[in-house]
């Protein structure tokens, strides 16, 4: 069965997701290989290259910018992707966050890239600039701030002065 174009974008979105989502978690672990955030890497811009794989000569540029209706898909990303935010944040805070930044960015585009697959399924787009533009650049937008962020989410001052957990021994 071949994909079509809406289902390439999709499967590509997942892929990035999986990787950036396995990346982000093998960035916390001291000694592992980083061979995982080069393979979450090409694969958001895959999918990026999937996104703007309409021809982007001869495009309105104010006509994708004034695609008002897209507000709806950037609050689907942004608030839908919010609790798996928190969630993949809390799992990511119990390693060891040698790189912040990169372990935010990584956790980032996992949940943003997944996040597009649902609004992508929700509302369905005829123009591709208008996807590549709205939904690519609201989640390249939500990478970088979380790269920004990135040290006061995964701080080691935060981790260590955590409360410890009752009938936690000092040796655990």
């Amino acid at each position: 069965m071949a994909l079509d174009s809406i289902g390439l974008v999709e499967a590509t979105s997942i892929a990035a997701g999986v990787l950036a989502s396995g990346a982000a978690f093998a960035s916390v672990v001291p000694g592992s290989s980083s061979r995982l955030q080069w393979w979450a890497v090409a694969a958001a811009l895959v999918w990026l290259a999937t996104l703007g794989a309409a021809p982007l000569a001869g495009i309105d540029w104010s006509t994708v910018a004034a695609a008002s209706h897209e507000w709806l898909c950037v609050g689907f990303i942004v608030v839908g992707g919010a609790p798996l935010a928190v969630v993949l944040a809390r799992l990511l805070r119990r390693g060891a966050p040698l790189s912040p930044a990169m372990t935010a960015a990584l956790g980032a585009l996992a949940v943003g890239s997944l996040a597009n697959v649902g609004a992508c399924l929700s509302l369905p787009h005829a123009n591709g600039a208008v996807t590549f533009a709205w939904h690519g650049g609201v989640v390249l937008g939500v990478v970088a701030l979380a790269a920004l962020a990135g040290h006061y989410l995964f701080s080691w001052v935060l981790v260590r002065s955590a409360p410890k957990r009752a009938g936690a021994h000092e040796g655990e």
